[in-house]
């Protein structure tokens, strides 16, 4: 029966197709690019699917094609907002700047460091060490910043978190720092008042206009260009 036959290719043409994962997880999902054409497709039509799945393998290829335009365009960003450092605060499953920076690993939390004209870091504890590396960032670890004893002198809560970043940050001497990241109202404003006695004017940009939602904004398009041409040629 035609109906039949037709579902008999359909199967075949999923049987037999090459299908790359591209992980494109600044923007929330995974753009899925087969090679091959389904029933009823014209030729040279590529099918499309979205995911929200993460694939390791493509963002390491993501990261090797963007990392110094990465740099350069939040530089730039930065440069024109006089902003000295940026930092993003939370975990990539759930904040979708911090996927940017560090990719889909597979940490509880931590913090992105980001000097203008120097390289991202990411900040974690010592238990997630090695999933951290897997972002391709260099890693740093809270104990080397005196996480225990800020404990111990101003409990788990916001002033520790606050304090443990003026001691990351340290080091550049930055005069403006902007905030990033996903977490309680609450949270948030306490730790905006904390902030108030650091050593630089800490800024919390509106996530529709902040510099990492803009960066992505003006790469996305040529990133899933130049994806797309690494899968053509994997």
């Amino acid at each position: 029966m035609p109906a039949q036959e037709g579902r008999l290719k359909v199967r075949e043409w999923r049987r037999n197709r090459r299908e790359i994962l591209v992980g494109i997880w600044a923007s929330g999902k995974v753009l899925s690019i087969c090679a091959g054409n389904a029933p009823g497709e014209a030729d040279g039509q590529s099918a499309f699917s979205i995911s929200i799945a993460a694939n390791r393998r493509w963002w390491k290829i993501r990261s090797s094609i963007r990392s110094e335009e990465m740099r350069e365009e939040i530089d730039s960003l930065m440069e024109e907002r006089g902003i000295d450092a940026l930092v993003v605060v939370g975990r990539p499953t759930t904040c979708r700047d911090m996927a940017y920076l560090c990719g889909p690993v597979k940490i509880t939390g931590g913090y992105v460091v980001k000097p203008r004209g120097g390289e991202a870091f990411l900040v974690v504890n010592l238990m997630e060490r090695d999933e951290a590396a897997q972002s391709g960032l260099k890693v740093r670890l809270l104990s080397e910043f005196g996480w225990e004893e800020v404990v111990k002198e101003k409990g788990s809560g916001v002033a520790a978190t606050a304090e443990i970043l003026c001691r990351i940050l340290e080091p550049f001497s930055p005069r403006k720092v902007a905030f990033y990241g996903q977490g309680a109202f609450g949270d948030v404003v306490a730790l905006a008042e904390s902030l108030k006695g650091a050593p630089f004017e800490a800024v919390f940009e509106q996530s529709r206009a902040s510099v990492l939602t803009l960066a992505r904004m003006r790469k996305d398009e040529d990133e899933i260009a130049r994806i797309k041409d690494v899968g053509r040629r994997a």
